[in-house]
């Protein structure tokens, strides 16, 4: 072949620099695409980043000749160490409309019996690796426990077992908890799509994972947690009104829900930005963007 081009989807491991330099050999273009979106605006994010060194490791991101992000937020991860002309700005793939339409029908309903009746919420964990007081969510939970007339589901996080760590330590610690569980509380580990969680909720809560964006998209509200965890997320950056920032606040937050399950707490400008600047990019033909870059590359 005379041309071609060779992409995937992070930076760097033994394995890809290998076939990278392989297909620079053969004169192939080489480029990373986006591996997430930025939940937290802070750098500092994973549990050891006590200063900004953690950035270096952006580094082996030099060995492509191009590096695509969603957003100007990812693209500070990588303008130290590349060329402007080498870092494209194209949107995100995974919650732009063109791709949130063609996933739409194919996503699961998801029915919960007990919860009927009542001001449905999902809970979106994160993973172990991020600096998150995990003794304080398992005091949320608690808290958000004590109101009648609300259903809970917690929801792991695809890449850890916080949820079977958080059960075990949250019974312990109030083992009265249990006999919520099936009545009103339920945690989920496996088997049950997020998109279909998202669907089926009033009200989401979380404390730092994109898929809330999908949330954000369908107006659905989103209450970011601030008070739980030592980053500070891209939704309540960009949305004031998502943050909470103590217990007395997702306190009040949840008997005003409870009273008025449609209660909207986005500021329509606030969220409109939001969805141009970090989802979009430039404008809402993402996907489209995307194929006329690598068709691009190839000529």
């Amino acid at each position: 072949m005379d041309k071609g081009i060779v992409v995937f989807d992070w930076i760097t491991n033994h394995f890809v620099e290998q076939i990278v330099q392989m297909a620079k050999n053969r004169r192939y273009i080489t480029i990373s695409l986006p591996h997430g979106d930025r939940p937290y605006v802070s750098h500092l994010e994973s549990i050891n980043d006590l200063n900004y060194s953690c950035l270096d490791s952006h580094e082996p991101s030099k060995i492509y000749d191009y590096v695509v992000v969603p957003n100007a937020l990812c693209y500070e991860r990588y303008e130290r160490y590349l060329e402007k002309d080498r870092i494209k700005i194209l949107g995100s793939p995974r919650y732009c409309d063109e791709w949130m339409k063609i996933i739409s029908d194919s996503i699961p309903k998801y029915e919960e019996k007990d919860s009927q009746g009542k001001l449905k919420i999902v809970f979106f964990l994160r993973n172990t690796g991020y600096p998150i007081f995990w003794d304080e969510v398992v005091r949320t939970i608690k808290l958000i426990m004590q109101f009648d007339g609300l259903y809970l589901i917690v929801k792991h996080h695809p890449r850890n077992r916080t949820a079977r760590k958080l059960t075990k330590q949250l019974i312990s610690k109030y083992p009265k908890i249990e006999k919520n569980i099936g009545k009103n509380l339920k945690f989920i580990y496996e088997g049950i799509d997020s998109g279909s969680l998202l669907k089926w909720a009033d009200v989401v809560i979380d404390i730092g994972t994109s898929v809330t964006w999908e949330a954000v998209k369908q107006k659905k509200p989103v209450l970011m947690l601030e008070y739980i965890y030592a980053n500070y997320s891209t939704i309540a950056y960009y949305m004031k009104t998502t943050e909470i920032k103590c217990r007395d606040e997702l306190y009040d937050i949840l008997q005003k829900f409870i009273e008025n399950k449609n209660l909207k707490i986005y500021n329509e400008n606030e969220r409109r930005r939001f969805i141009k600047e970090v989802i979009d990019a430039t404008d809402k033909y993402v996907l489209e963007r995307y194929c006329k870059f690598l068709k691009s590359c190839l000529k």
